[in-house]
């Protein structure tokens, strides 16, 4: 089986030229309504999943976002094919299939952006970045989670991103990059 060709749109419509955030998920329930609660209030119109054969109520769910387009595949995400794993492969066939000539926020369904300050919208930082010809931005992503790993089944599943940052406050201490010398 050709691994790009089985990927296809089982929910939603894409519209071309929306904000959207992609990513590859299985059972991400516990995340998802934070998750698009999150994304939506920072500007994104439109989110593309690829589910991976979820059993937990992911698909059903987001069936039911309007503003979600859901993908599946007869392939696994650890497949391989011709001796590389099918997940990685779908990550970077999407921006090249459905976000050619646009910013794609790809991330987890764990991993929420925070955008620098003085920017209240993710269309304003990126039209920042559009301004001073870049095309691309990495960074980095801080996991949050409760005090003890009981508190995941004590707090329940977060409605909203707020409720998520309340209720699970901890994460790394930094720092997060390492400059060598003359790197910056």
């Amino acid at each position: 089986m050709n691994w790009d060709k089985s990927l296809r749109i089982v929910a939603g419509s894409f519209q071309l030229n929306a904000l959207s955030v992609y990513c590859v998920i299985h059972n991400e329930m516990f995340f998802l309504p934070a998750f698009l609660d999150h994304y939506r209030s920072l500007g994104v119109k439109q989110f593309l999943f690829v589910d991976d054969c979820s059993t937990d109520g992911t698909l059903e769910y987001l069936i039911r976002q309007c503003d979600c387009i859901v993908l599946r595949s007869n392939l696994r995400f650890g497949e391989k094919v011709n001796g590389e794993r099918v997940g990685p492969m779908w990550r970077n066939e999407i921006p090249h299939r459905y976000f050619r000539g646009q910013w794609a926020v790809s991330v987890d369904a764990d991993e929420f952006l925070r955008i620098p300050s003085g920017f209240s919208t993710l269309p304003q930082f990126l039209e920042a970045l559009d301004a001073r010809g870049l095309d691309a931005v990495a960074a980095v992503m801080i996991d949050c989670y409760p005090e003890t790993l009981a508190g995941f089944f004590d707090l329940g599943p977060p409605a909203t991103a707020k409720e998520l940052f309340d209720r699970y406050p901890w994460f790394d201490r930094g720092p997060y990059i390492r400059w060598s010398a003359g790197e910056k």
